[in-house]
């Protein structure tokens, strides 16, 4: 199992490179909606 601290130091670049795919996957589909397909 990995240590907690070092699983700590590899999530957080981890997450924020996912959080700023999925908020631009979801500027596109909020544009897409609002454009009726």
């Amino acid at each position: 199992m990995v240590e907690p601290e070092e699983a700590f130091r590899l999530v957080i670049p981890v997450h924020k490179t996912a959080f700023r795919v999925s908020g631009a996957d979801f500027g596109v589909l909020h544009f897409r909606r609002r454009r009726g397909r």
